[in-house]
């Protein structure tokens, strides 16, 4: 009798409901070691230059600097490495940083309903974020995750 040795490749973390797993309106940055929110600014940032969400490594590096630099603190790789998790609730700073609105969902993951839990004020370009578990996964179609049209003024649904 001997061992069998598997190999297997995920995309996203172990633990994630098959209805984030499978939602192709949100990318779920891999062994984002909480830095999740910062690959989320990254990847809007990026624009139109938006390849693999795996690759952008450096993009991600480059916004904890602008960060750091923004709150006065001198970035070192130790710190990027060790930083704590942002909470999604708090997100003040990140908009005046990278002149962002930010908008922060959650989503029940057994009717698949999705519910904004924080809603910007601000006038800059918008991202919007699900918080899943503790864990930032970039939204790329708001409308088609939600699965009809709500209204950025008055917050209907049509």
């Amino acid at each position: 009798m001997g061992f069998k040795s598997y190999i297997c490749h995920s995309n996203h973390a172990l633990g994630n409901s098959k209805v984030i797993h499978d939602n192709q309106h949100l990318i779920n940055f891999p062994k984002t070691n909480n830095e999740c929110v910062f690959h989320c600014v990254a990847w809007h940032l990026l624009g139109d230059g938006k390849n693999d969400p795996c690759r952008i490594q450096a993009q991600v590096k480059e916004a904890f600097q602008r960060y750091c630099f923004y709150k006065g603190i001198s970035y070192t790789l130790g710190l990027f490495r060790s930083f704590k998790p942002v909470d999604l609730l708090q997100v003040d700073e990140f908009e005046e940083c990278f002149q962002l609105a930010v908008n922060v969902y959650s989503m029940d993951v057994d009717t698949g309903k999705v519910e904004c839990i924080r809603r910007s004020d601000s006038d800059y370009d918008t991202i919007h974020i699900l918080s899943h578990d503790n864990h930032a996964l970039y939204i790329k179609n708001i409308d088609m995750l939600q699965s009809k049209y709500q209204c950025s003024k008055c917050e209907i649904f049509l």
